[in-house]
């Protein structure tokens, strides 16, 4: 006859039971930055429990919801693409004991117009239209 024994080790971090596996995420990663084109979002990592200590973080930025191809870092810059959708960044945290369930991000909401040109003609000259949330008419005759 065979008894075995098993011992569990509980870590509680200010209400958060953590059990020795994978790092758990108690505060969600955020993202920061503008809103317009060119801009750059940053994301946090949010904050980790881990027992062996949280080595190294995996990052993937989603437009809606469909990753982006070849945004994986902490930060991304805001495209053309991205108009009309919203913009969230899942991170995963890695220890000894494995890696974590993604984690989403807020979300952020790109709703600039995207930059466009176009000409038209005009009784006093051609005028070109430039336009990302306002319009600027120049004179290309007075170029």
């Amino acid at each position: 006859m065979s008894i075995g024994i098993g011992i569990g080790i509980s870590l509680t971090i200010s209400g958060y039971a953590y059990d020795g596996n994978a790092p758990i995420n108690i505060v969600p990663p955020f993202i920061s930055g503008g809103v317009n084109f060119g801009d750059t979002l940053t994301t946090t990592n949010g904050t980790w429990a881990s027992d062996s200590g949280v080595l190294s973080y995996l990052y993937q930025w989603y437009r809606g919801a469909s990753p982006i191809s070849g945004a994986t870092g902490t930060s991304y810059l805001i495209v053309n693409a991205d108009w009309d959708k919203y913009i969230t960044c899942k991170v995963s945290a890695i220890d000894a004991n494995g890696a974590s369930p993604y984690i989403s991000s807020n979300q952020v909401f790109v709703s600039t117009i995207p930059a466009f040109k176009t000409r038209v003609a005009a009784d006093s000259g051609i005028f070109e239209a430039e336009s990302c949330l306002n319009t600027t008419l120049t004179n290309l005759n007075n170029i």
